[in-house]
């Protein structure tokens, strides 16, 4: 994103050495990094998330930790992602929110900094 010519920002070239070697986005490409950052570590933590729902829920009542893996691995690949998609997108625009306004404050107190 950063080579993109959309999302990349103009980097200023200071004449002190306390610059940061990561790349300068927009706010459109840190609200989509940060979107795409979650939406991918959800996805690949999915599997757990919903592991442990199931092993904390009584309406499965596994007797064991290893029962409910079993069980789940039993289902099928599906359920392994289940709820995967309410998940995104309740969490995509947070994180995007998040790095946008993370960045933005950082940019404005660095002003005040000797």
């Amino acid at each position: 994103m950063a080579t993109s010519p959309y999302f990349a920002s103009v980097r200023a070239q200071s004449s002190t050495n306390h610059g940061s070697t990561l790349p300068k986005l927009t706010s459109q490409g840190n609200l989509l990094a940060g979107a795409t950052a979650r939406v991918t570590v959800g996805f690949i933590l999915n599997p757990f998330s919903v592991l442990k729902a199931r092993y904390e829920s009584n309406l499965y009542a596994y007797p064991s930790f290893s029962s409910a893996f079993g069980s789940l691995i039993r289902a099928g690949p599906s359920e392994l992602f289940r709820g995967f998609l309410p998940s995104a997108l309740r969490d995509a625009p947070y994180a995007g929110l998040f790095i946008v306004f993370y960045e933005g404050i950082k940019q404005e107190t660095g002003k005040f900094t000797v």
